[in-house]
């Protein structure tokens, strides 16, 4: 199993992705360090969480989101003492506003990642990738999730 690990190691509250392990679904072992961590130079700086992973042609892709920032102590409300830094107007919506994107890194092992880069739009804040299991007319389909794509001109209008 992967997943998310949010330590209180500062109050920037960090996440990053741990891995477990288990013989029958209910107990299970952690590995002691995190096997995904945020990279400092690249997209996903700030924090991942949210993984899921997806067996295709014998590699483990694992999607993930991420922000440019850590989230802070979110659970203490506006009083959360950490905050990320102030972007000038002209920046990117998503260094502005501290948005999601989406990775994705394989793996065969659990234990070392590649990462391949980001799957979504950098200009919306976008989550919760899904491969489907097969190809559909000879290619890879994902399920996902632009916060920007509802109200008024999208099916979902109001939602």
């Amino acid at each position: 199993m992967i997943y998310r690990a949010c330590g209180a190691d500062d109050l920037r509250a960090v996440s990053r992705l741990g891995h477990a392990v288990s013989t029958d679904g209910v107990r299970f072992e952690r590995h002691p360090d995190p096997v995904l961590s945020p990279d400092e130079a690249g997209y996903d700086s700030g924090m991942l969480e949210d993984p899921r992973l997806h067996f295709i042609e014998g590699d483990c892709w694992l999607t993930y989101a991420t922000r440019p920032y850590p989230s802070g102590q979110y659970w203490l409300g506006d009083s959360r003492p950490w905050k990320w830094p102030r972007v000038p107007a002209h920046y990117p919506a998503q260094l502005r506003e501290n948005s999601t994107s989406t990775g994705l890194a394989l793996t065969r092992d659990f234990r070392s990642f590649q990462r391949l880069g980001r799957l979504t739009r950098p200009d919306l804040n976008d989550r919760d990738v899904y491969f489907l299991p097969e190809l559909v007319n000879g290619r890879w389909w994902m399920i996902h999730r632009p916060m920007q794509w509802k109200g008024e001109g999208y099916p979902h209008a109001g939602s």
